[in-house]
């Protein structure tokens, strides 16, 4: 037997109502039910650079009580037929993802004991952020998470006649997000799902295997 898919969680993150169940069983089941029901964990094995890994899918959208698990991706949703959505992806959601998976930044200098400028105003805007108050202006490397972003607009198949998100302002912030990628997906025409999915998965083992030949580097080989 085959050594078994290393399995990555990715949390789908978006307010109420803009798809992501929807995305979420389009992409592992092929077809979405019409009323969510108790079918226990998500997952679906895809080939990424030639290697198989298993990503459970975990939808959360922040606005209860229940805590932010670890996980190694995330996709932010919102829908391109309400600007709402969109406001609460880069408001309330960053926020609290950023308050409980921290930065870019923090990840890749590890638990240095020592706190320059930049390092301050990062603690500050993570303090912010758990008051609720919009996220300062950041260097991209402070505001991108330490795990990596997709960002999703999903009912692209409604777009033609209720668009109120126009693919710029998306675009804008996805990179203000320093997120990895950026679709317009459609899930019941199973439109560019898979892509989003995909995407956040390429970022996950590219790290890891940046991780494993530093480490290899530096002598000591660790097998994740």
């Amino acid at each position: 037997m085959g050594k078994p898919p290393q399995c990555y969680k990715v949390l789908v993150v978006g307010s109420k109502n803009v798809g992501k169940y929807s995305l979420c069983q389009q992409f592992v089941k092929g077809w979405i039910a019409e009323k969510p029901g108790d079918d226990g964990p998500m997952k679906k094995t895809v080939q990424i650079n030639n290697t198989k890994v298993e990503l459970e899918v975990i939808i959360h959208d922040v606005e209860g009580e229940e805590e932010i698990g670890k996980c190694d991706g995330v996709l932010l949703v919102y829908s391109i037929i309400d600007a709402a959505s969109l406001t609460f992806v880069k408001t309330i959601a960053f926020q609290k993802l950023h308050a409980a998976l921290g930065s870019r930044s923090s990840a890749d200098s590890g638990n240095d004991k020592t706190e320059d400028g930049e390092t301050t105003k990062l603690r500050q805007a993570d303090e912010g952020s758990s008051k609720g108050v919009e996220m300062p202006t950041l260097h991209p490397e402070q505001v991108g998470l330490s795990v990596p972003v997709v960002l999703v607009g999903t009912k692209e198949d409604e777009a033609k006649l209720s668009r109120q998100v126009e693919l710029a302002d998306a675009e804008t912030l996805s990179q203000e997000l320093s997120c990895v990628g950026f679709f317009e997906t459609a899930a019941p025409c199973n439109s560019n799902v898979a892509k989003a999915f995909e995407c956040v998965a390429e970022d996950i083992v590219n790290k890891r295997a940046n991780t494993v030949t530093h480490e290899t580097k530096s002598g000591c080989c660790v097998v994740l």
